[in-house]
């Protein structure tokens, strides 16, 4: 055997050790941290982030056995450490990683199970194509039509995609380069072997690509923060919407060799009206009604309007982001004579009109004026509607809801066309039978507007109530969400290639999920400026940890709440790369509020009522340290007094309630 002489002061004997009970953890996810020290002594432990920033203070007695503490980590990801002064004298370090990652735990699977289900329908919808040399995995798979990559689809799905993966701008930049010399943009992509590569198309009834441009920009932006590449995409997106803009003869167009299609949406806008226009498609999709001889039937549909308001909303956010104030007030004006215009036309009293007609077109007993057309959720949620309107919309879902008796009030259009109105053989394969896809059947997507609109207008416990049946389809469907279901809720299958993962779907009930009922909100980019309405009082959930991700440059916003009912409390603790949060929390029914303290400091409040719910208003700043070299000038910080010499956290919130 080796013989040493053994210094007990260089071992755990003396110095004790110290351990987590994992390596890795999320932002706001309870970490202990245990100690065993030999002997009595007087601990604290200073936590600090991937950049030396100290966040957390502990204090302990140690009594010669093991003992533990607990915090909650923040600040920067990467590698964490625990800074242990024993006696303050002797020091020890114990690391451990914080790592955010996209998610909501609350132990209740109806809500845990969602986002992993999505962020695997996502991984499903991307597609391998080459850029720059490259091969590149992009958004944009469609649940029934899997060879191809759409600009629309991937567009809508980015709301929960650019959460979860980083190939954002690939994916916008593949189709933003297809926008030909008038302006328009190309919005498919076929991944076929006997496909050209460089082959795009366009559904040639559908004239939303040019405002699916701007969303599409807009989405990319927020995850990525790049303003210089913002600047480079904006002349693109005003000559988009320029064309749109444009009034223009109905021209055929050659597609590919020997097949030529009209090209309904060069004629995209009514002059008139100063509205968009399209031919007579069910809502927003491209199934559409012509007249007996095949010719082109136009409409003013409500789908259009509320996606070029908000594309003009949003670029004007742009505009005024980058210093052009003038520009950016154009735009807004522009979409606010829109949603005027929408509104006089479209509004009749208790909803919008799926659309009205510009060319004569019959429905012999039929009351198409009746139907409840999916793009009101749109129109809520993309700002056209007022509050209001937004109400009046939602107790139209629930009332018909209660008539039908179908699955989910999540339908295309209710009612759906009578069976017959869709003329020949393969014009409208899809819609012919009443109760089918775009023509009646429950679609998706359609439902996670319809949660999002009912949590942000009062109607919190109706939203729930639509993401949990959304959990249950899942559970149902081997995790994935089809495109569309038949009114009783069975998957519907339109083709052989019909799948159960829909990228559009993925983006709208992730929102749902993330942005209503978490209430997480990036009202900018990169998580600077972050809107937080936890409404987990409206789905009795006590416990919950929420964390949204842009992994393409780590930048994050979190949270962890609790309802305390025995001491008659709610605590947040909050963290994250940006600088301020606006907090507007749902109060438990019937309670109020007697005190709120930020960070240990009473503070001020305000109590906003949205019909019968309450909430409690205020703001905070996201602290990334109590103090600047607090790793390196522990000492002298302490000194000063710039340290807490008691336990403490950054960023936490207490609402006391009476």
């Amino acid at each position: 055997m080796t013989e040493f002489d053994f210094d007990p002061a260089q071992s755990e004997t003396t110095l004790g050790r110290a351990f987590t009970d994992k390596t890795v953890y999320g932002p706001c996810e309870p970490v202990e941290l245990s100690i065993d020290w030999p002997d009595s002594a007087e601990c604290m432990i200073y936590i600090y982030d991937s950049r030396n920033q100290l966040y957390a203070i502990r204090e302990q007695k140690l009594d010669g056995k093991q003992t533990s503490i607990r915090f909650l980590p923040r600040g920067s990801s990467g590698t964490h450490v625990a800074r242990i002064r024993v006696n303050n004298e002797i020091q020890r370090l114990c690391f451990f990683r914080m790592e955010p990652h996209t998610g909501v735990t609350t132990g209740k699977p109806e809500f845990d199970n969602i986002l992993p289900r999505l962020q695997d329908a996502a991984a499903k919808c991307r597609g391998e194509v080459t850029v720059d040399g490259k091969t590149v995995s992009l958004a944009g798979r469609a649940g029934d039509t899997t060879i191809t990559l759409w600009f629309r689809d991937g567009t809508y799905g980015l709301l929960g995609y650019a959460l979860w993966y980083p190939a954002v701008k690939e994916f916008c930049e593949f189709f933003l380069e297809t926008q030909d010399e008038t302006g328009h943009f190309q919005g498919n992509f076929q991944m076929q072997p006997d496909i050209p590569e460089d082959y795009r198309g366009r559904c040639y009834s559908e004239p939303d690509l040019e405002y699916i441009a701007v969303l599409a920009v807009h989405r990319t932006w927020q995850a990525t923060g790049d303003d210089t590449w913002l600047k480079k995409q904006i002349p693109k997106l005003e000559k988009g919407l320029l064309a749109a803009m444009s009034e223009r003869s109905w021209e055929f167009r050659e597609i590919s060799p020997g097949r030529t299609l009209p090209a309904y949406y060069l004629a995209a806008w009514n002059q008139e009206r100063q509205m968009f226009k399209r031919v007579h498609t069910c809502d927003t999709w491209d199934f559409n009604i012509p007249a007996p001889d095949g010719s082109p039937v136009f409409v003013i549909a409500l789908c259009d309007q509320t996606g070029y308001y908000q594309a003009m909303r949003l670029l004007g956010d742009m505009l005024e982001h980058l210093g052009r104030k003038d520009e950016s007030e154009k735009w807004k004006q522009k979409a606010e004579r829109l949603k005027q215009h929408t509104n006089e036309l479209l509004w009749d009293g208790g909803k919008f009109l799926h659309h009205i007609h510009l060319d004569t077109l019959g429905h012999p007993g039929f009351d198409e004026q009746n139907q409840l057309a999916m793009s009101n959720t749109w129109a809520v949620n993309r700002g056209m509607a007022d509050h209001t309107q937004a109400v009046s919309i939602i107790e139209k879902y629930r009332k018909r809801w209660r008539e039908t008796g179908d699955y989910a009030p999540w339908w295309s259009l209710q009612p759906g066309y009578p069976t017959g109105s869709f003329p020949g053989k393969r014009r409208g394969e899809w819609a012919k039978v009443n109760g089918c896809y775009a023509n009646g059947g429950l679609i998706s997507w359609t439902g996670g507007e319809l949660a999002l609109a009912s949590l942000e207008h009062g109607f919190e416990e109706f939203g729930v109530e639509q993401l949990k049946l959304f959990a249950e389809l899942l559970e149902k469907n081997n995790g994935g969400p089809y495109t569309w279901y038949w009114p009783d809720g069975e998957p519907g299958l339109s083709t052989p290639m019909s799948t159960n993962h829909s990228i559009w779907d993925v983006g709208s009930w992730t929102n749902a999920l993330l942005s209503g009922l978490a209430g997480i909100r990036d009202t900018g980019k990169q998580f600077e400026n972050v809107n937080c309405s936890p409404r987990w009082a409206a789905a009795k959930v006590d416990s919950a940890r929420a964390v949204c991700r842009y992994p393409v440059t780590d930048a994050y916003f979190a949270y962890s709440y609790q309802h305390e009912k025995e001491s008659g409390g709610i605590a947040i603790n909050f963290a994250g790369t940006g600088n301020k949060v606006n907090f507007s929390v749902l109060l438990p029914n019937e309670i109020g509020v007697a005190e709120l303290l930020v960070n240990n400091v009473t503070s001020d409040f305000s109590i906003r009522k949205i019909e019968n719910s309450r909430y409690c208003e205020f703001s905070a700043e996201i602290r990334k340290t109590f103090a600047p070299e607090a790793f390196f000038r522990l000492k002298e910080r302490l000194a000063e007094n710039s340290i807490p010499s008691a336990p403490a956290d950054l960023n936490t919130i207490e609402i006391r309630l009476k």
